[in-house]
């Protein structure tokens, strides 16, 4: 849910910057584990699945509804907001299922920067594991994308500041530990006597960004296409309401 709620913040974007793992990808080749912890941890099934696109349709009505813009047409056209919303979610989606395997190729670098091959084989296994699938499972049900909103909100390019999509994730991550049951728990208690789940911390900064980066780079017809079909729903429903005066 988290990557489509970026996703779609993302929709008017600048340029995009460097992505943030560049040099870590031409460095050398992803490992297979490492690609194999990023596809599980950030799959298709998590990313588009219907509850993910039902959250990331509110919370972006939620945050097109605050623009001033898009109030002045709410109020001669209640439901433009969530009109616009359902029309390019659909393209979004279809961009981040095409561009989702760079994102792979991205993260799975990073895997292989921060972990030695033995951690990334200790995160899949934990990861894969019924615990891990819980965890997941339990952290996509529980992310409100709050910070996240809130700061797109607060941004004139409506791409979210990495820190908001981390402080988001973050709290989903500790409600959902706190909700295991105590043999969930103990599982993730030997990770972080470890010390694996202290360095997972660490390297979430980095991922957001990563994350927040890619979100960014939809291609120039991805843009085009977002755009004219913004355009088309807010003419044709300002239209109608001027029909019904």
């Amino acid at each position: 849910m988290m990557l489509l709620l970026i996703l779609l913040a993302a929709t008017q974007p600048a340029a995009p910057p460097p992505p943030v793992a560049s040099r870590a990808e031409t460095a050398r080749p992803v490992s297979a584990e490492a690609l194999a912890l990023a596809e599980l941890l950030a799959g298709p099934d998590l990313v588009f699945g219907p509850g993910s696109q039902q959250q990331a349709r509110a919370m972006m009505i939620d945050l097109y509804g605050r623009d001033p813009g898009m109030q002045e047409i709410e109020a001669r056209s209640p439901g433009t907001a969530a009109a616009v919303v359902d029309a390019i979610l659909p393209i979004v989606t279809r961009s981040a299922e095409r561009r989702l395997p760079g994102l792979h190729q991205r993260l799975g670098a990073l895997y292989q920067q921060r972990f030695t091959p033995g951690e990334i084989g200790r995160l899949r296994a934990f990861y894969g594991s019924p615990t891990g699938i819980r965890f997941i499972r339990g952290m996509q049900q529980r992310v409100n994308g709050d910070a996240t909103v809130e700061s797109a909100a607060a941004r004139r390019d409506r791409v979210p500041d990495s820190s908001a999509v981390l402080e988001d994730l973050g709290r989903a991550g500790q409600a959902t530990a706190m909700a295991l049951s105590p043999a969930d728990q103990e599982v993730l208690m030997r990770l972080r006597d470890g010390g694996l789940l202290q360095k997972v911390e660490r390297m979430n900064p980095e991922a957001a960004r990563t994350l927040v980066a890619w979100s960014q780079e939809l291609s120039a017809e991805d843009q085009t296409e977002i755009m004219t079909a913004s355009q088309e729903i807010v003419r044709k429903r300002l239209a109608g309401a001027e029909k019904q005066r």
